[in-house]
């Protein structure tokens, strides 16, 4: 991947921005420009997140910013490699260790004690054991809540 950073210009800045605003990070009114305003809301997005706040769109920055796209089921969760993460995944472990099914930390990583607490869950919801979070196990989650 290509760094995103200040300068930069074309349809990955773009996409960029979009996800950025829909987090509720304003950039700016010229789209496909990366200027001051996106980096700031780069830099914003690293500092919440835990990231280096250099306001460049590297690896890391991009993969967490995928991620944080995502909402509880809109999408399956499963084992895959690499893990799948996201604030879906996060959530899912929030709402499994909230009613007592050890997911461990809730860092936003489908891991092995994900996977199991989501296997133990659908054990106890009278669901079919497979470790996927699914939308009906996921509709059952939430009806818990």
């Amino acid at each position: 991947m290509e760094l995103i950073r200040f300068g930069s210009v074309g349809p990955e800045v773009e996409d960029v921005q979009r996800r950025l605003e829909s987090l509720g990070l304003p950039c700016t009114s010229d789209p496909t420009v990366f200027d001051g305003q996106t980096e700031a809301a780069v830099r914003a997005f690293q500092q919440q997140r835990g990231l280096i706040a250099d306001g460049i769109v590297g690896p890391e920055t991009w993969q967490t910013l995928v991620g944080a796209s995502f909402a509880l089921g809109d999408r399956l969760l499963y084992v895959s490699r690499p893990m799948m993460r996201g604030d879906d995944v996060r959530e899912l472990q929030r709402r499994l260790n909230r009613l007592g099914f050890d997911c461990g930390y809730d860092d936003g990583l489908f891991g092995p004690q994900t996977v199991a607490a989501v296997r133990e869950f659908q054990l106890n919801a009278g669901l079919l054991v497979d470790g996927i979070a699914g939308l009906e196990t996921v509709d059952h989650l939430l009806r818990l809540h």
